[in-house]
């Protein structure tokens, strides 16, 4: 069987409505969507927003006088199960993998996650006023903080402790930067000759340690890469009246459409550029050395290595990619 893949109307993209970042709201549409489609695109982009989107979240700690998770210490007013649920409801952001804090204080004092932040200036911290511990006596606190990247919402009996120093207490960690999404269809949408077509509107909150605006791109390409691995055929071959335009580009014009990961970058470089928002090959050319090296967390050594990338496959920073094509 041969289909004519011209026959499926497309969205053109998708449009911000109204964009509130800082207070961890966007509303985006997309249009036009034959009938039928607003419900798959809306449920399908909302289950993969909630679940499926990486961020960052505490997933366990190591308390100097704390053995396990129903610790008590004497001076200290948080016993480890409520010290737990304080580290949980911090909501911080990391470019690395893995990262370990320490954070020293003498008592009586009081620990918040603003601590984590001024001993990591890698982390980024956005309830810095969230309490972690109180210490009331003459006591000395010595804690570790265990963040780490992932997806969705891990428990703690599901942690890897096994390269854990004696005394970690693995916490549930919250990693989803998406906190709730609503969507709405709107039906006989006008477009072209027709009024057949709808609209989805997609509200999403989220805890600002991700850019709203990257949200639905991010679930756009999870699902495309899931069905993308349900076709078992050639594409330029059984199909009609969508040919394969990538055959006319030049390979030059090819891979500066490419994915940055595409140039595998290793992790430093790879987590600053995504940090940074920069996802395709001629976002990154077109920024010269000077613009790059204000990137924080980028040093000279990153920086040699993405221009050494780049020179392997003909390409360098500040190309005037407009002069291409």
């Amino acid at each position: 069987m041969v289909m004519n893949w011209e026959l499926i109307q497309k969205p053109n993209g998708f449009k911000i409505e109204e964009n509130k970042s800082k207070e961890g709201y966007i509303k985006v549409s997309v249009e036009p969507l034959m009938r039928g489609y607003g419900n798959t695109v809306g449920n399908t982009v909302r289950r993969i927003l909630m679940s499926s989107i990486e961020g960052s979240a505490v997933y366990g700690f190591k308390l100097e006088g704390f053995e396990h998770p129903l610790s008590t210490m004497e001076g200290v007013l948080h016993d480890a199960t409520q010290i737990m649920l304080n580290l949980k409801s911090i909501r911080l952001s990391i470019l690395e993998d893995d990262v370990e804090v320490n954070i020293k204080k003498s008592g009586p004092c009081v620990v918040t996650a603003a601590d984590i932040a001024k001993n990591d200036s890698a982390v980024k911290v956005i309830n810095k006023d969230q309490l972690i511990l109180e210490v009331t006596g003459d006591v000395d606190v010595d804690l570790n903080v265990y963040i780490k990247r992932g997806v969705g919402y891990q428990l703690s009996d599901q942690m890897n402790t096994d390269d854990k120093p004696v005394g970690f207490i693995p916490t549930d960690a919250l990693f989803s930067p998406v906190t709730k999404v609503k969507y709405e269809v709107v039906e006989d949408i006008r477009y072209k000759a027709e009024r057949n077509y709808e609209k989805v509107l997609m509200e999403i909150w989220h805890d600002t340690t991700v850019d709203g605006e990257n949200f639905l791109p991010y679930a756009s390409k999870i699902a495309k890469d899931i069905f993308a691995a349900l076709v078992n055929f050639d594409e330029d071959v059984d199909s009609v009246g969508n040919g394969n335009k990538d055959e006319d580009k030049d390979p030059i014009e090819k891979l500066l459409d490419c994915d940055i990961e595409e140039l595998e970058f290793s992790k430093r470089p790879a987590n600053c550029l995504r940090s940074a928002n920069i996802r395709k090959v001629k976002q990154l050319v077109t920024m010269g050395r000077d613009e790059l090296m204000k990137m924080k967390n980028l040093g000279s050594k990153s920086l040699l290595e993405l221009e050494e990338k780049l020179k392997q496959r003909g390409l360098y920073l500040g190309m005037n990619i407009k002069k291409k094509g």
